[in-house]
């Protein structure tokens, strides 16, 4: 089995879905996804390489200068999806990583995974997710239960299989007129593809601990809050693990 990193990028967001950004401008975006970049290629001893698929047709050159010699690097401009008022990103983002799959040559290696992070974001424990993760599955994700069902889409893993599964259902994450996130859409799918006989993972063993600033609303995953959050969601998995938080 290959294990690759595969991180999705957007950095010139098209107008329908830069309105609904807090953090839209270019040069901002690209330099936070060079340095997430950067911080994951620094220490990838635990993965076989690292995708890049950007779907707004940005210069990915940079990247490749960025990149330590011998990494098995991959570079991929993907053709961008349509995106309407209401799409989601988490629709959007799921057609990118199945795109990402259709033209990655490492990805389309046999028994490839992917370990799929929003390039802009740096989940700083990535080593100990990894390890968490039981990768002979089609899919995992991190879920919790309380205080509604929510499947975090930020850090995900798939197999070819299991994201064609996924895609296959995407229309099903549209946030549409009534604006319910890709997130709580996401627990149905997951339902949905396990009646079809997939195998998911539902919940990472470690918790993901996430450095950056969330584009729709311009919040730090290093606040006070968020840092909060994350101990409680650790000390719960290993003190009540039955208790999704």
């Amino acid at each position: 089995m290959k294990r690759y990193l595969l991180l999705t990028a957007t950095i010139e967001p098209a107008p329908a879905v830069a309105r609904s950004l807090a953090v839209a401008d270019p040069a901002r975006r690209r330099q936070e996804y060079e340095a997430a970049f950067a911080a994951y290629v620094a220490d990838l001893r635990h993965l076989d390489g690292v995708v890049l698929a950007e779907n707004s047709g940005a210069d990915l050159e940079p990247f490749r200068r960025i990149a330590p010699p011998g990494l098995a690097v991959e570079l991929l401009n993907v053709p961008s999806r349509p995106a309407a008022d209401r799409t989601g990103r988490g629709y959007l983002e799921t057609l990118l990583v199945a795109d990402a799959f259709a033209a990655s040559e490492l990805l389309g290696r046999p028994g490839a995974v992917a370990i799929k992070a929003t390039g802009r974001y740096r989940t700083t424990n990535l080593a100990s997710v990894v390890r968490s993760l039981d990768l002979t599955n089609d899919l995992g994700f991190n879920s919790r239960r309380h205080p509604e069902p929510w499947v975090d889409m930020w850090l995900y893993f798939a197999s070819a299989r299991g994201i064609r599964a996924l895609a296959d259902r995407a229309d099903a994450l549209v946030e549409g007129e009534a604006g319910v996130p890709s997130e709580r859409s996401m627990w149905a799918v997951l339902d949905a593809v396990e009646r079809e006989g997939l195998r998911v993972q539902r919940r990472f063993r470690a918790e993901p601990r996430l450095s950056g600033v969330r584009a729709w609303d311009g919040r730090s995953y290093e606040s006070p809050r968020q840092r909060a959050k994350w101990v409680a969601r650790t000390v719960a998995k290993r003190v009540v693990p039955r208790l999704w938080i």
